[in-house]
């Protein structure tokens, strides 16, 4: 989200781009009723796509390549109009990525270096697991089955590749808590603007959740899980709370019930 932010400020796309235009000629998206996806709708997950291909494994997702997603791609039908209703998708958001790749003739994880975790002072954080030192790294769960790190390539990395811990999130929290002292202020600040209002219950962002509270403040917050790994991000830009929830278990909403509780003992 935040790379795509600084292409638009640079003027190097639109969020209202048909996502097409930067697709490769196997992999073009369907419409519905005659109204083709764009970019923003692929961030904001309003594209209608489904949340991930039917015969996606998650465990072993690089066995789902190009000749695969242009199979799936070209039979699959939209769930609902683009830009009418949100439903999250994380083919949606991994096209989002390798959109990027196509953008800047790079591959996912370089970008994401480049332009996020170099400009931000992470150091921790990858999108390789070859570059993360041993003793940062934790053993994942399902269960009591022991766990690896998902690797993705980049038809998906979009949608779960990056490996972080709470050093480096802290650091990405403080920057979206004090926009004004981050060299990407302005992407930030962008990524956060209302994009798409869910019935009243939230509006979206540039894959931000924006839920308003009863004092017109706002709590944003994104959740994300592979199947040994669960993790949570909220904060609250006016107060300047936030939270960072990281588990090494797939533990499907807990890390949200926990961010949420922490983040209401931070606000009173």
């Amino acid at each position: 989200g935040l790379v795509f932010a600084k292409l638009v400020l640079e003027g190097k796309l639109t969020l209202n781009d048909t996502a097409n235009k930067y697709l490769p000629a196997n992999l073009q998206l369907p419409s519905k009723d005659n109204i083709p996806i764009t970019i923003g709708q692929l961030l904001n997950h309003t594209s209608g796509l489904e949340r991930q291909p039917k015969d996606l494994n998650f465990e072993t997702p690089l066995d789902f390549d190009e000749n695969k997603l242009s199979a799936y791609l070209s039979t699959t039908s939209l769930l609902t109009v683009p830009g009418t209703k949100f439903e999250y998708s994380n083919t949606g958001v991994g096209l989002a990525g390798y959109i990027l790749t196509k953008k800047l003739n790079s591959t996912y994880s370089s970008i994401i270096q480049k332009q996020v975790f170099d400009n931000l002072g992470m150091t921790k954080s990858s999108c390789s697991i070859g570059n993360l030192a041993n003793e940062n790294l934790s053993q994942g769960y399902f269960g009591n089955k022991e766990k690896s790190f998902v690797n993705m390539n980049d038809l998906f990395a979009g949608s779960g590749q990056i490996k972080s811990n709470m050093h480096d999130m802290l650091i990405y929290l403080d920057n979206l808590i004090n926009p004004n002292n981050s060299f990407l202020k302005e992407a930030i600040e962008l990524t956060l603007m209302p994009t798409f209002s869910n019935n009243e219950t939230f509006d979206v962002g540039i894959n931000w959740l924006l839920q308003s509270k009863s004092n017109n403040e706002k709590f944003i917050f994104h959740n994300g899980a592979t199947l040994g790994y669960s993790s949570f991000i909220g904060f609250n830009p006016t107060t300047k709370t936030g939270v960072v929830v990281l588990i090494n278990s797939y533990c499907l909403g807990e890390q949200d019930l926990i961010g949420v509780e922490v983040m209401s003992l931070l606000d009173k």
